[in-house]
């Protein structure tokens, strides 16, 4: 009996060592070259504004502006997009990640600053459309374009309380009633 365990005690630890041997032979991933990560960084901030146009098209979609508000509309996402268009540029001008230089933290604090600085002169140069275009929805394109929260800044869909927001979603999506309504919600699958 002693024999047959370490028989097999042996074939085990023999077969871990190939497998160790075979694993240490196989040569490393080679690090991303530099014009492989300035692809990846133009890939990533293309995608932002693809993202940005895709959730406009989606929420135009769901407001469904009437033709008295589509010169509103159209002039709201044109400084959206412009918006879109400033940060790309930006993303672009940063500098490109990579796995052995960390930026220290007065680095990161200067790209904050700056990325900061510039989405709060994006906020404000298209304030005044969102407040013209607000003006001219109903209460429930209204309450649609409050649910779609901070659509510039990464929040998409997260309106003011995220956890109502959440739950709406569960319940049956935009058009559901808001936590506390007297409406009832849609039953849910189990």
């Amino acid at each position: 009996m002693h024999k047959r365990i370490l028989a097999g005690t042996a074939a085990i630890l023999l077969t871990g060592m190939v497998a160790a041997g075979a694993y240490a032979a196989t040569p490393a991933p080679a690090a991303p070259n530099a014009a492989e990560m300035q692809k990846k960084q133009e890939n990533r901030c293309a995608d932002r504004t693809a993202r940005m146009t895709g959730r406009l098209a989606y929420l135009e979609a769901k407001l469904k502006p009437t033709a008295e508000q589509r010169a509103a509309w159209a002039n709201w996402r044109d400084s959206v997009m412009a918006n879109a268009k400033a940060r790309e540029q930006q993303c672009l001008q940063m500098p490109a990640r990579t796995e052995k230089k960390r930026l220290s933290i007065v680095e990161r604090q200067a790209m904050l600053e700056t990325t900061l600085a510039a989405r709060l002169e994006a906020l404000r140069a298209s304030r005044p459309a969102l407040e013209a275009l607000y003006k001219t929805l109903d209460d429930n394109q209204k309450k649609i374009l409050d649910r779609a929260g901070d659509l510039e800044n990464g929040r998409f869909g997260h309106g003011k309380d995220m956890r109502a927001h959440r739950f709406e979603q569960r319940r049956g999506g935009w058009n559901a009633p808001a936590r506390g309504s007297d409406a009832p919600a849609p039953a849910t699958q189990q």
